[in-house]
């Protein structure tokens, strides 16, 4: 998706969203130059199914203002999320991909079966959340 900001505004956002889940999560005072690829720390999240679970999250890259890329590890599998960035002179390509990894064949086939109910509505919540990024940065730029 191409969004109308720099590639750096949108990587700063999108780091400001994962510092403040790793503080909440860890009730820690992390600062931004202490977030690397191979940091890992236990959070609570929502599975699809609106139940609480517990997930191992563990940030694979983090390469301002490229990728970033984190894994979501929990008792069924590993779910990763990345975000890679591209930039196109003013704007900003944003190609989001998550891909999940059961604890075994069956929990595979359920997750890629379950997905074919979840995948439109998935779609629409990226987008949402890309263009609201968007309007967000949009908007803090125009009370400068």
């Amino acid at each position: 998706m191409t969004l109308d900001v720099e590639p750096k505004e949108f990587f700063e956002l999108l780091a400001a969203s994962v510092l403040h889940d790793i503080n909440t999560s860890t009730n820690n005072n992390f600062e931004l130059k202490d977030i690397s690829a191979g940091y890992s720390y236990k959070k609570r999240i929502l599975n699809k199914f609106a139940r609480q679970i517990e997930a191992t999250v563990t940030i694979n890259k983090f390469e301002m203002p490229l990728v970033y890329e984190a894994s979501f590890k929990t008792l069924r599998g590993t779910n990763t999320v990345g975000y890679y960035i591209e930039d196109l002179q003013g704007s900003a390509l944003v190609r989001y991909s998550e891909v999940f990894k059961g604890v075994s064949s069956f929990a595979d086939i359920n997750y890629n079966f379950m997905s074919i109910f979840f995948k439109k509505n998935t779609k629409k919540r990226i987008k949402n959340m890309l263009r609201l990024m968007e309007s967000h940065i949009l908007n803090q730029k125009k009370q400068m």
